[in-house]
């Protein structure tokens, strides 16, 4: 956290701003920013003040550097006449949080690859047991198309006689998330 003058001095920060550049919270305290960062990142910050000069709210923006990403809030204070005196600014290390992010959605492309490109019919049902998703196989199997499927109850594609199973066995696999030795006729 560091609160800045319009110039780019240096008013107050805490002892994480300072030490992301490498310096004490005392030596700091006066200099300006832009000449404590790279070039193209002092322009950069210094286009972003401007912006939030220009517009009187906050900017946010996320910047790499130094191998990590940095989420960052530029945020005007105000006099009473309701001229931008000073910058808050806000930075937060969220290269972890990214990378983390970045294995979630491979992880996600990967699962969602498996079931959809799986040989076997897959279907997802939500606590009521109307279809959410199902795969291309579950849908070439039963000769439906997805838009018929989706919304509607697992029942409305079971054989009218095998129709009660499910009623009897969907609240215990909702509860254990399996059923076993229960099979049904299903109807193209």
């Amino acid at each position: 956290v560091m609160l800045m003058e319009p110039d780019g001095t240096i008013c107050e920060c805490n002892e994480v701003f300072a030490t992301r550049l490498n310096q004490s919270r005392e030596n700091i305290l006066g200099c300006n920013v832009y000449d404590l960062l790279p070039p193209e990142i002092a322009e950069h910050r210094r286009r972003r003040v401007e912006e939030v000069q220009r517009l009187q709210s906050t900017v946010s923006f996320v910047d790499e550097r130094w191998e990590r990403r940095l989420s960052n809030r530029v945020v005007p204070i105000l006099d009473d006449k309701g001229d931008v005196v000073r910058f808050a600014v806000q930075g937060a290390d969220i290269t972890e949080q990214s990378r983390l992010e970045e294995a979630l959605r491979q992880s996600e492309d990967h699962f969602k690859s498996l079931y959809e490109q799986a040989p076997l019919g897959y279907q997802s049902l939500d606590a009521e047991g109307c279809i959410l998703e199902v795969n291309q196989a579950w849908l070439d199997l039963l000769g439906y198309t997805r838009d018929e499927v989706l919304g509607r109850s697992f029942g409305d594609f079971m054989t009218a006689e095998d129709h009660p199973k499910s009623v009897i066995r969907f609240p215990g696999f909702k509860e254990r998330g399996e059923v076993h030795g229960c099979e049904v006729n299903m109807v193209r």
